[in-house]
C-alpha cells in the first residue's frame, strides 16, 4: 500500500519538478543563473522541512498526516504556477509549496522500513520497491507534463499537474486508515506512543557522515546536469521539445530497472565495488551527454545516467539507514538530506555555468563524479561487509 501511494505523490511532485525551471528560461524570459537561484530557494526549503518531517517521524508523529500536509501543499504550488503565468508574484508561493510536496518523500520511506523490519522482512528488496515506486512517477511525470506543455502550451500543463496532486492527496486520504494500521500492526505502536530514541554516539554519526558525503556527490552530479537537461537537450543535443519529456521517461526507467536489480548486483560484487562503479559509469554518462547531437546519443546517456543513479540510489539507502537502525527517520532524513545538498549547490552552479557555456555543465558532473569514485576508493576500501549472499543488512564500517 505505502509503494503506490508514494508513486501518486511522486507523480504529482515530478511532474512540476523539472518543469518550472523550463518554463522560467523559456516562457518567463529568466537567465539560467536565475533559474538556478529558483531551484536554490526550493531546495533549501526542502531540506529544512524534510529535517523537520525526519525528526517528527522518529518522535511518533503520524507519517500519513506530514504526507497529508504535502499532499496539500503540493496541490497548492500547482495553482500557484498557473497564477504565476499572469502575476510572478505568486512564485513565492510555489516555491514553499512546492518544497513541502517533496519533502514528503523521506517520510513515506521511514514508515515502509519501520514496518518491514519490524516485521522481519527483507529491508533492501522492500527499499527497492519503495525506489521503483518513486522512479515510477518520474517515468510518468516529466514524460506527460512535457507532452502537454509542446501540444497544449503552460497554462493546461500546470492545470493537469494540479489535478494530479489533488488525486495523489485524495487517494492518501482514502488509504490513511490501511497505512496506519499497517504500520501500528508491524510495530505494535500508534502513532504518537514511539519513545523518542538516545542520540547515536560519536562513532554512528561519524559513518552515517562518511556514507551521506558519497551520496552528496553523486547527486551533485546527477542535478548538475539534470537541472538544465530538457533544456541542453533542445538546444545542445538537438532533441525536439515534444520529446524532451521522452529522454528524461528513459532515464527514469532505466534507474528503475537497475533499482531493482540492486539485491542480484550486491549478491556478486562488495558495496564497495558496486559505488565505484556507480562512479565510473556516471562519468561516461555525461561524456556522452557531452557528445550528443541527436537521439543516439541522448538515449545513450540517458541509459547509463539512469543505470549508475537507480543501483547507487538502491545501494546507498540501505546502507545508510542500517548505520542507526534505531532511528530510522534520521538515517533516511540524512540520506535525503545529502541529496538535497547536492541539490542545493549544483543548482545555482550548474546555472552560472550554463550561462557561460550551456554542455559546460556536463563537465562539472564529470568533475562531481570522478571526486565520487576518489572518495569511495579511499572512503570505503576494506571495509565493506563480507557479500556470498547479500541479504540487505548492510553491516557498519568499522
Amino acid at each position: 500500500m505505502i509503494p503506490a501511494v508514494l508513486a501518486c505523490a511522486v507523480l504529482a511532485n515530478s511532474a512540476m519538478v523539472p518543469l518550472m525551471p523550463y518554463l522560467l528560461a523559456t516562457r518567463f524570459g529568466w537567465e539560467l543563473w536565475q533559474v538556478g537561484l529558483y531551484s536554490l530557494a526550493v531546495t533549501v526549503t526542502t531540506i529544512l522541512l524534510n529535517r523537520r518531517a525526519s525528526a517528527l517521524v522518529d518522535r511518533g508523529t503520524s507519517g500519513v498526516l506530514l504526507c497529508a500536509v504535502g499532499g496539500a501543499a503540493q496541490v497548492v504550488a500547482g495553482v500557484a504556477a498557473v497564477a504565476a503565468l499572469s502575476h510572478v508574484g505568486f512564485l513565492l508561493l510555489v516555491v514553499p509549496a512546492l518544497a513541502a510536496g517533496g519533502a514528503t518523500v523521506p517520510v513515506f520511506y521511514a514508515m515502509g522500513r519501520t514496518a518491514v523490519v519490524a516485521a522481519g522482512r527483507d529491508a533492501t528488496r522492500f527499499n527497492s520497491v519503495l525506489r521503483v515506486a518513486t522512479s515510477a512517477g518520474w517515468v510518468l511525470g516529466p514524460a506527460a507534463s512535457f507532452a502537454l506543455l509542446g501540444s497544449t502550451g503552460a497554462q493546461t500543463a500546470l492545470w493537469a499537474v494540479s489535478a494530479a496532486a489533488l488525486a495523489a492527496l485524495v487517494v492518501l486520504l482514502l488509504v490513511r486508515r490501511r497505512v496506519e494500521a499497517v504500520r501500528a500492526g508491524a510495530t505494535g505502536q500508534v502513532p504518537g506512543a514511539v519513545e523518542r530514541p538516545a542520540r547515536p554516539d560519536e562513532a554512528v554519526r561519524r559513518r552515517v557522515r562518511s556514507a551521506v558525503t558519497l551520496v552528496f556527490l553523486l547527486s551533485f552530479a546527477h542535478i548538475a546536469t539534470t537541472t538544465s537537461l530538457p533544456l541542453l537537450l533542445v538546444e545542445h543535443a538537438s532533441v525536439p521539445e515534444r520529446a524532451t519529456g521522452a529522454v528524461v521517461a528513459m532515464k527514469a526507467f532505466v534507474e528503475m530497472a537497475a533499482i531493482l536489480l540492486a539485491p542480484w548486483v550486491l549478491a556478486r560484487v562488495s558495496p564497495r565495488m558496486t559505488v565505484l562503479g556507480c562512479a565510473v559509469v556516471a562519468v561516461l554518462a555525461y561524456v556522452t551527454y557531452l557528445l550528443a547531437d541527436g537521439w543516439g546519443l541522448a538515449i545513450a546517456a540517458s541509459v547509463l545516467e539512469g543505470g549508475y543513479y537507480g543501483l547507487f540510489a538502491a545501494v546507498g539507502l540501505t546502507w545508510v539507514q542500517s548505520l542507526s537502525p534505531d532511528r530510522v527517520g534520521w538515517t533516511t532524513g540524512a540520506s535525503m538530506s545529502g541529496i538535497y545538498t547536492g541539490v542545493l549547490l549544483a543548482s545555482p552552479i550548474s546555472g552560472l555555468v550554463a550561462s557561460a557555456w550551456l554542455p559546460g555543465i556536463t563537465v562539472l558532473s564529470m568533475a562531481a563524479a570522478g571526486a565520487a569514485a576518489i572518495v569511495a576508493a579511499t572512503a570505503t576500501a576494506g571495509r565493506s561487509p563480507a557479500h556470498p549472499r547479500y541479504t540487505g543488512q548492510v553491516a557498519p564500517t568499522r
